[in-house]
């Protein structure tokens, strides 16, 4: 439980199962950094503690009104996951409880006493708060006067227009903080301000700055995430807390030598690839790709590897689906062919006295109606015309183990030894390599334009050169 102030205190409605239990007291904290979390800390008696039944899930309402009995603030959200619920026994019949509560959708209204006869509909301002990001980072320049006076001057404020057609002006808003030692200290947060002309639900619903925030991600290899929005009108200002995503851990050492794209074709590579993929079919495919491409924070080895390869394999789906290469023959043809295939089974002197073994083969019919990776993979790159004879071979087993064994090796529980360690290393980079030109080509960016190109990898990778040692220390026999 948190041990900062809280923002707001109030009387609050919980629904649960389509049960409403009212005027629960309800304390609110929220973030003081946009990634810390947001409590909600009920105070219910023991009479609305027992009615409630301390639920999973719920969502909650309350309003604050002044002392002349105008509406003043309203909170609201629909889904609050239970998180932990103490109870202190202070003697007999004598309890108290606590309910608290992790909201996914938090709404905030503060409404204003604003001047009536002014311009109606004014443009609507706001902001997306941000978790970092080293492309949309602003460059400042801070000069300083011997009066103590310190000038913030503007070198780069990056803009980039959506889809929906909202404008979003990056920049670094300051927050001020208090820390333990009781010294004031200052942070700045990434936020995009935008403006608009009325409010707009498509604009606040979240996938185009997603999808725009993924692409960005990925030319950085540095996740970013839209945490919320803030708007301002002349009769209220509304926050809504965002938290129905995985927060990226924050590395203060992310520097430009560590993204995929460098930042001098920043702009032009975000025009392109916005473009071709707002244009593109089977988005949901090319999100997923792009998002296992990018990957999390702390994932072992093996997990890191299994991830990088579900992107590649989803990326070839992707072009399966776009091209026709999925199955071989129609579900219709197909239903035909597989009764003629089990009426010969079920007649072969293998399988007509063993029910266990037919069954064990009819699981196996649906592999035959589906073109294999090897073949899709292939059509796959050279549509694109992506170039892999520098990496290690994906399928090609000839010389050596390849990346498609490596992973089947590790799907089924297989272990590598820790002399092979190293190896193993070398072979998630060039599949991350592979699964990043791929991506690229994909988005219409030559990859010849990135930190995966042939003349970057071979001058600043060691395992780019290396390659083939590694592959023959992982294709040694257990």
């Amino acid at each position: 439980m948190t041990s900062q102030n809280k923002d707001y205190r109030l009387k609050v409605s919980i629904t649960h199962d389509k049960r409403t239990t009212g005027n629960i007291l309800c304390e609110v904290y929220l973030p003081k950094k946009i990634t810390d979390p947001v409590e909600l800390i009920f105070h219910p008696t023991s009479e609305q503690s027992n009615q409630l039944g301390w639920p999973f899930e719920f969502s909650v309402c309350g309003k604050i009104k002044d002392f002349s009995g105008q509406l003043e603030t309203t909170i609201e959200a629909n889904k609050v996951y239970f998180e932990q619920g103490p109870t202190k026994h202070w003697g007999h019949e004598l309890s108290e409880s606590l309910l608290i509560g992790e909201p996914v959708d938090l709404t905030i209204t503060n409404f204003l006493k604003h001047d009536k006869h002014k311009k109606e509909n004014p443009p609507i301002k706001g902001i997306f708060w941000l978790t970092p990001n080293i492309m949309l980072s602003p460059v400042k320049s801070l000069s300083h006067s011997f009066t103590g006076e310190t000038t913030v001057r503007n070198i780069r404020n990056f803009e980039f227009v959506l889809d929906n057609g909202c404008c979003l002006k990056f920049d670094h808003y300051y927050r001020y903080l208090e820390n333990d030692d009781g010294d004031t200290v200052s942070f700045a947060e990434l936020v995009a301000e935008f403006e608009i002309d009325h409010k707009n639900e498509e604009i606040l619903s979240f996938e185009s700055i997603d999808d725009f925030l993924m692409l960005t991600s990925f030319s950085a290899r540095q996740r970013c995430v839209c945490l919320g929005w803030e708007i301002y009108e002349p009769s209220k200002i509304t926050k809504f807390y965002r938290r129905d995503i995985t927060i990226p851990e924050i590395k203060k050492n992310h520097s430009f030598r560590d993204t995929l794209i460098d930042i001098c074709d920043f702009e032009e590579f975000i025009k392109t690839a916005y473009k071709n993929f707002i244009k593109t079919n089977k988005k949901n495919l090319l999100r997923q790709a792009i998002h296992r491409a990018i990957g999390r924070e702390n994932s072992t080895l093996e997990s890191k590897y299994l991830t990088l390869y579900s992107a590649l394999e989803t990326i070839v789906l992707f072009y399966r689906q776009n091209h026709g290469l999925e199955f071989i023959i129609s579900l219709a043809e197909w239903d035909v062919f597989k009764k003629d295939v089990k009426r010969f089974i079920n007649k072969h002197p293998q399988f007509s006295e063993n029910k266990g073994k037919r069954k064990l083969i009819y699981e196996k019919l649906p592999e035959l109606n589906r073109v294999s990776f090897a073949t899709a993979f292939t059509h796959f790159c050279e549509n694109y015309n992506i170039d892999l004879q520098d990496l290690w071979p994906v399928v090609d087993r000839r010389d050596g183990i390849s990346l498609s064994d490596i992973r089947n090796k590790l799907i089924h529980g297989d272990t590598f030894r820790r002399r092979q360690e190293r190896a193993l290393m070398s072979a998630v980079e060039h599949l991350r390599w592979i699964v990043e030109r791929s991506i690229l080509s994909v988005l219409g960016w030559p990859y010849s334009k990135s930190k995966v190109s042939n003349s970057f990898l071979s001058k600043n990778m060691t395992m780019y050169r290396e390659w083939p040692r590694d592959r023959s220390i992982l294709s040694e026999p257990d």
